[in-house]
């Protein structure tokens, strides 16, 4: 896995599905891929990713990918070793195929298909998912810090770095927003990501089959708020966003309504990157 055990620890959803067996879990951090790599010893297919910043691009042999490519992405010499289809994955980010969501698409529904082959027993698909669903809303424990970690990844460019992150569903932008007492958690998660310029937020909240989207950012130096608030709003994103009032203490922070409820984190992401690759 792409990650470490303190921010593994956060994937609740996931945690849940393994039942507590992490035995077989390989993190990160277990394997030092630079020295496999000095030693010629290493090959990568990245899977769910198609975007390394270092050296070790230089071994990626596959990519098996369901987001949208990058300009500047890795570029291999073998065409067909890369497959990036635009897809769920299923049940999960489909939001249990539901068409208030809009992100199923016909592959998904014929892999589901293909998928029940391999099963030895019926199951309640839906239960699944609900367990699924709980188990990753469940913040119990967890701090402001916690919930911009769980889900973050970081656009990165030399004139700006901001970190997108992706809150536990249910659990809104407005409601993290009115839990701060100050800046100061904000400003520690962005230092302990290396102190990056700002966090977009973005979250879902499901009620009675209903989607509904809010998007919020807050920005360390004043003078880079405007450009961005003028940006994101462009007609051309698509994203119809619906500005809300903050009280005055929250200069740094804007948040909307997002009417466009089928544009998720990985719709907007390549709007944020052609932003800040940009920037000046």
């Amino acid at each position: 896995m792409n990650t470490n055990p303190s921010t593994f620890r956060l994937r609740t959803e996931i945690r849940w599905f393994l039942k507590e067996n992490y035995s077989n879990v390989i993190f990160i951090d277990d394997i030092n891929l630079n020295e496999l790599y000095d030693k010629k010893k290493l090959e990568i297919i990245l899977v769910d990713h198609h975007y390394l910043r270092s050296q070790l691009n230089k071994v990626v042999i596959e990519i098996i990918d369901h987001h949208q490519i990058k300009e500047d992405s890795i570029i291999l010499q073998n065409s067909s070793a890369i497959k990036i289809e635009l897809v769920g994955p299923i049940l999960f980010d489909t939001i249990n195929f539901s068409p208030s969501a809009g992100k199923t698409t016909e592959k998904d529904w014929q892999i589901y298909a293909k998928l029940q082959n391999f099963r030895s027993h019926s199951a309640d698909d839906s239960e699944l998912y609900r367990n699924l669903r709980q188990s990753s809303c469940d913040v119990t424990g967890l701090s402001v810090q916690d919930l911009l970690q769980k889900d973050a990844k970081q656009i990165v460019t030399p004139n700006l770095r901001l970190i997108m992150s992706s809150l536990p569903t249910n659990y809104t932008v407005e409601k993290l927003i009115g839990e701060l007492k100050t800046m100061n958690d904000i400003n520690e998660f962005l230092l302990k990501n290396d102190n990056a310029d700002g966090v977009i937020m973005t979250s879902v909240e499901i009620k009675n089959e209903e989607t509904k989207r809010q998007l919020g950012f807050y920005i360390k130096k004043i003078e880079y708020i405007q450009p961005i608030y003028e940006y994101i709003q462009r007609k051309e994103l698509k994203l119809n966003l619906h500005e809300r009032t903050l009280p005055m203490n929250h200069q740094h922070i804007k948040f909307f309504d997002q009417k466009n409820v089928h544009a998720s984190r990985k719709q907007i992401l390549p709007f944020i990157e052609k932003f800040i690759r940009d920037f000046i």
